[in-house]
């Protein structure tokens, strides 16, 4: 084997520098994210959770319902649907209390019980 040269040593100098910055650069970008976005990934499948449960029965009385969680509330409102009293509107919206966003889903169900 021949020994390396001095240009060959500095180029792989170089390469290992770079990728060293490069991957400290990554680690403290992942360190440093805000936990907003946790708090937003927790809040929308709450949301989602809860409008499986009131959206796919179709079972439940009209009115409205508030959940307090720890980063917000989720507000639950069913009401007819105008002009068609065989269905209802299920509108489950989540408000974060650190970002002040609203998570909202809506959607017009058949009535399942006798009126």
């Amino acid at each position: 084997m021949k020994a390396s040269t001095l240009v060959e040593t500095l180029v792989a100098s170089v390469i290992f520098l770079v990728m060293f910055a490069i991957s400290l650069e990554t680690i403290v970008r992942l360190a440093v994210r805000r936990d907003d976005d946790t708090v937003y990934v927790v809040a929308e499948g709450e949301t989602a959770r809860l409008f499986r449960e009131y959206a796919s029965a179709g079972e439940r009385l009209p009115g409205t319902t508030v959940k307090e969680y720890d980063w917000g509330t989720i507000t639950i409102a069913i009401g007819p649907c105008r002009d068609y009293p065989r269905l209802q509107v299920v509108d489950v919206s989540a408000t974060l209390r650190s970002e002040r966003k609203v998570i909202s889903r809506r959607q017009v169900v058949e009535i399942n019980y006798e009126l």
